[in-house]
């Protein structure tokens, strides 16, 4: 089995690549909390950062923590990607990552993402290409891929597809164990993580249903991957890896957060670390799933869609908080009767 986490702990828990929701600013809040083993960048096109987009620099700040960074790659154009790749390993990351798990149907009409898993030979001569860039390089980062389980349920067909690019000199995987057509939220099937883990000879990190750390600890008990990605659950509950950490030394305490503290940094960061163009997006998205922290979130939630400026986002949040004192300090504790159930 690879050593490629030798120097990141014991336990591997790793923040999703999400647009919009995984960039410096939000990595920041995540680091405030601690950290966690391997942060993922929000998908950087290659086409994109080829015809020399303006907000280019802004995709590739590697703030918090570069060696602790994974920056995700879109696309299918060999030299595209070959470009890009050679731009990001001289900013010294962990490693890149190639997106071939996204469903988006505008992703799938380019021939990006999910698509990549019904082009066997494209996919490896994808990897092939990142891992001479890395070789290159001489700094020995990782190159990776994200995948789903593709677009049926054929173990033997994603088996072989995993093994062509553990061939073509892939490092680890990371899944989400879905099939492309099913929503987002339905449970994935975490014995297809199992069933990899135990027929490669790279890492294979798990994604997906990890939503609290009773929905983790029943996975690693049952499965124990290598690794353990986190998406939606961590945009709304950016201390999510901290307090797994929590958790697990005691298992009989309380684990508590300020929400208000939390709003109030990441109003603070984005504006630090973002450009002005970013700042209404951002916020709108991260506020889609931070707002279920509250009884009443799906009210701040329907008043954001109506607006349409980051001004107006930040008045109308600041007025839910000033609402809702007395839910912004939360309290978590483990619920031992479900930890041997899947409750996600």
């Amino acid at each position: 089995m690879s050593n490629i986490f030798a120097n990141l702990g014991q336990e591997i828990l790793c923040l999703a690549p999400m647009a919009d929701l995984t960039h410096c600013a939000f990595r920041q809040i995540v680091h405030h909390f601690g950290g966690c083993s391997l942060y993922f960048s929000e998908m950087i096109s290659a086409e994109a950062y080829c015809s020399n987009s303006p907000y280019r620099s802004f995709y590739l700040d590697s703030r918090p923590d570069s060696s602790r960074l994974v920056y995700q790659i879109l696309g299918n154009n060999p030299e595209m990607v070959q470009r890009l790749a050679v731009d990001l390993l001289e900013r010294e990351p962990f490693g890149v990552d190639l997106n071939m798990g996204c469903c988006a149907p505008f992703i799938r009409k380019k021939g990006w993402g999910i698509s990549l898993m019904s082009e066997p030979e494209l996919a490896t001569l994808l990897i092939k290409r990142l891992v001479k860039v890395r070789d290159e390089d001489g700094r020995g980062q990782s190159v990776s891929a994200k995948i789903r389980i593709g677009e049926k349920n054929d173990l033997n067909l994603l088996l072989d597809f995993c093994r062509r690019l553990e061939d073509s000199g892939l490092d680890y995987l990371t899944i989400n164990p879905q099939l492309r057509k099913e929503r987002r939220g339905r449970h994935g099937d975490w014995g297809v993580v199992d069933f990899l883990e135990k027929n490669l000879t790279i890492p294979v990190i798990g994604n997906g249903n990890i939503r609290d750390y009773n929905s983790f600890s029943y996975r690693k008990k049952t499965y124990n991957p290598s690794g353990f990605m986190i998406g939606r659950a961590a945009i709304s509950q950016p201390w999510i890896f901290d307090m797994i950490r929590f958790f697990d030394k005691n298992p009989d305490s309380t684990y508590r957060v300020d929400l208000a503290e939390v709003i109030e940094m990441f109003f603070s960061f984005i504006k630090e670390y973002l450009h002005p163009d970013f700042y209404y997006s951002r916020s709108t998205r991260f506020f889609q799933y931070f707002a279920s922290n509250f009884v009443f979130g799906n009210g701040l939630f329907f008043k954001l869609r109506n607006t349409t400026q980051f001004d107006d986002v930040e008045s109308e949040v600041r007025k839910f908080m000033d609402n809702h004192q007395d839910e912004m300090v939360q309290e978590f504790f483990i619920d031992k009767k479900k930890l041997t159930k899947d409750n996600s």
